[in-house]
């Protein structure tokens, strides 16, 4: 008896066989044009069944249909492709061979070499491999050269790559990393190691092919799949084959990056190194080696004139900004393969800069990371200059980066690990302080020493936040900053390692302070309409206080805009201080040596005024804030006096000031001038300081201050008169003007006793 298995089997037979003999009935009996009409059916790619036999490779069916149907030879399908560019594409040599055979029969020599060259580009369509695939790189080999023996000449096939444009067939290829490809042509006989006319080589393609924006164009494997023995395998066959080692790419740009246009081999190969991580880095070490022990230059230029240690040095920036897969980059390990080979630290790129100084200078230290730190160390360990680095223009990227390493005023820097930018910034800025030829004292092009374009760069980010406050209507604070802890910080620290407070280039200094006194007109105008609009009387109140407040906001934005124009002008460090509103800064910098006088340009004393006239204006709806403003503004003079500045010699009326501070210009009159408290200006001071001075005149005038304070009574004995010099004393006038005299200063000490009701 039959197992119900093999009973299905059998029937599924029956019904087979009868299905076949069905078909063929029916097939016999249709006419011949339905029959062609049936051969010529697509389906819903546009591929017909001629396609689908070259695609499979099945020689026997392709032979049938062609021979039933020889005007589907050049059929396209809905891609634009035909039979044997769909064979090309699926690497099906059999197919192919008898398609170029049905090409050379049918349409002459010349039409199937023409069809081959379009054909063969079509190789690059399988994805790259992930390892050895002997079979199907031998096929591959026999479709390469079956259609190069047809008259497909692979230098002259070009394609489109997404990446790199219009590049030659080899190129693209190693581009996506289809190495399989690359051998195959190369090993043709038909491709070489050099295009001429090419805008990118086959040396960069393969370069570009490591990189880590490949395989954002295609579908590629990650770059840590990379085998790098069958990298190095292609390289070295692109060397027979006569590359050319230090060929400039002449592309616009490699993956939108500028600054590897004309770049060599080399270069490109020492940024890609700086990006990957994995097999990728592998690999591209390798090829660097790889090409210097082939004779590659090491100091070869791209269009900016940049080497390859400038090119290394720009890509680490890379990795400060967390764009690359390789957390430790090896620029270290670059480094000393470039300067082994002959590369030298000191050349300089057409903007000037020196490996170091693009480290330094040519990038955003904003978010520093441990690579850029190790790279400075590494360059400074084998010689590099730091005068050569771009002198003033290094020290003031490093110190505005130290300065941005604080989360007081970038909330979402505070966030994002603000301790350990300052950190790096601090071990960055130590290891330039201690370099053999740091000199602290040297001004730039701009005239201006390390500790100016420390002063510089947090006077434009105060301005900056001012002028914003300003545009979204906020209330207009100026003083308040978080970089004053982090600014006094550094400025102790470069005074430290022997800065002066007075190093500038002096004519840049007195071309700095022309500039300013040259906008003191234009502030006079200014000036002139916001005193006009004290005298509205006439509009109602609640209109005309609008009124002020937009007029006020207007002169606060165009006074700081002007100071935004002037921050970069040189002068002393003194007067940038005074600018930063900052009396413990200026108080430093006068300890340090800094000259009281301010340098060159109108009286220092002058400039504080007028601060404390834009202060004004900022607080003016904010009663909390005036006693600060009014604290800064007695301090810094009275530092400033202390130092020698020498005082407002006449009578000093402020026409620019906001009308709470009416009731403090006697005082600060008396403080400009000079004058210390002296009876006939008592009541110029602050009531804090004329009850106390009240107080101690009473108690001198009644009791004296020799007196012994009394003691209870604690027992009916009789307690014993003090003795004849316990008696009490009264001063001499003089004398107790004296110590009041000294006892006003510091005002601001008073001023702080004073509830905020009262300003």
């Amino acid at each position: 008896m039959a197992e119900p298995h093999d009973a299905q089997e059998h029937q599924a037979d029956e019904v087979t066989d009868k299905q076949e003999i069905a078909v063929r009935s029916l097939f016999s009996s249709l006419p011949l044009h339905e029959l062609l009409a049936f051969l010529r059916m697509r389906d819903t790619r546009g591929a017909s069944r001629v396609h689908s036999a070259a695609a499979d490779g099945d020689s026997a069916m392709l032979g049938s249909l062609l021979a039933a149907s020889p005007d589907q030879l050049q059929l396209a399908d809905s891609q634009g492709r035909t039979p044997l560019a769909v064979a090309t594409a699926h690497w099906r040599p059999e197919a192919v061979r008898l398609l170029l055979s049905q090409l050379a029969v049918r349409v002459g020599w010349a039409a199937r070499a023409e069809a081959a060259k379009q054909a063969l580009p079509y190789v690059l369509t399988q994805p790259p491999e992930s390892g050895e695939q002997p079979g199907r790189e031998a096929a591959l080999a026999s479709v390469v050269d079956a259609l190069r023996n047809a008259g497909a000449r692979p230098n002259s096939c070009a394609t489109h790559d997404v990446a790199l444009g219009t590049v030659p067939l080899l190129s693209a290829a190693l581009r996506r990393r289809q190495y399989a490809v690359a051998d195959a042509l190369l090993q043709a006989g038909g491709a070489s190691g050099h295009v001429a006319g090419a805008s990118v080589q086959p040396l960069h393609a393969l370069a570009a092919g490591l990189g880590r924006l490949s395989y954002s164009y295609q579908d590629l494997a990650p770059t840590d799949t990379v085998h790098p023995p069958r990298v190095l395998a292609v390289a070295q066959r692109l060397l027979l084959a006569g590359a050319h080692l230090d060929e400039q790419c002449t592309a616009a740009s490699l993956y939108g990056v500028p600054g590897l246009r004309g770049a060599t081999p080399l270069g490109y190969l020492c940024s890609v190194a700086m990006e990957v991580s994995g097999g990728a880095q592998l690999a591209a070490l390798a090829l660097v080696d790889m090409l210097l022990q082939a004779g590659a230059s090491p100091s070869a230029r791209n269009l900016a004139g940049q080497g390859p240690l400038h090119i290394a040095a720009g890509a680490l920036y890379s990795a400060s900004y967390g764009l690359t897969a390789s957390p430790q980059p090896p620029f270290t390990a670059l480094l000393h393969r470039l300067l082994q080979a002959g590369a030298d630290t000191a050349e300089e790129s057409t903007a000037g800069y020196t490996p170091l100084g693009k480290l330094l200078c040519c990038g955003s230290l904003v978010s520093l990371s441990q690579a850029v730190l190790d790279g400075v160390h590494a360059l400074l360990a084998v010689g590099s200059s730091l005068a050569a680095a771009g002198g003033g223009r290094a020290w003031k990227a490093v110190l505005s980066a130290s300065l941005t390493a604080t989360g007081e005023t970038e909330p979402w820097y505070a966030a994002s690990g603000a301790a350990e930018q300052r950190r790096l910034c601090d071990d960055l800025l130590r290891t330039l302080l201690g370099a053999p030829d740091a000199d602290l004292d040297a001004c730039d092009h701009l005239g201006m020493s390390p500790l100016g374009h420390l002063l510089v760069g947090a006077l434009e980010r105060q301005l900056i936040a001012a002028r914003d406050m300003i545009d979204y209507g906020e209330p207009l604070w100026q003083l308040r900053s978080g970089l004053s802890k982090r600014l006094r910080a550094l400025v102790d620290q470069l005074l430290a390692s022997g800065a002066s407070p007075n190093a500038l280039d002096a004519g840049q200094a007195t071309d700095g302070a022309d500039l300013i006194d040259a906008t003191l007109e234009e502030d006079e105008e200014d000036d002139a309409e916001l005193l006009t609009d004290e005298e509205e009387e006439e509009v109602a109140q609640a209109v005309a206080a609008a009124e002020r407040e937009r007029k006020r906001r207007r002169w606060c934005a165009r006074r700081l805009g002007t100071r935004m124009e002037l921050a970069a002008a040189c002068q002393p460090p003194l007067r940038q201080s005074v600018k930063l509103h900052d009396a413990q800064l200026t108080r430093r910098l006068l300890l340090a040596g800094a000259a009281p006088g301010g340098g060159p340009g109108r009286p220092l004393m002058e400039e504080v005024l007028d601060e404390w006239g834009l202060l004004s204006h900022m607080v003016s709806l904010q009663q909390e804030e005036r006693c600060p403003v009014l604290c800064w503004l007695f301090d810094t003079v009275e530092a400033l006096l202390a130092a020698g500045t020498p005082p407002l010699p006449n009578r000093f009326f402020i026409e620019v000031a906001a009308s709470w501070s009416f009731p403090w210009l006697g005082l600060v009159d008396c403080v400009l001038a000079g004058k210390q408290w002296t009876p006939a200006v008592h009541q110029a001071f602050p009531p804090t300081f004329r009850a106390a001075a009240r107080t101690a005149l009473l108690i001198n005038s009644t009791r004296g201050f020799g007196r012994a304070p009394c003691q209870p009574r604690r027992s009916p004995r009789r307690i014993a008169q003090p003795s004849p010099e316990a008696r009490s004393v009264s001063l001499p006038v003089e004398v107790l003007q004296h110590i009041l005299s000294l006892a006003a200063s510091p005002l601001s000490l008073w001023l702080r006793m004073m509830p905020q009701s009262d300003f």
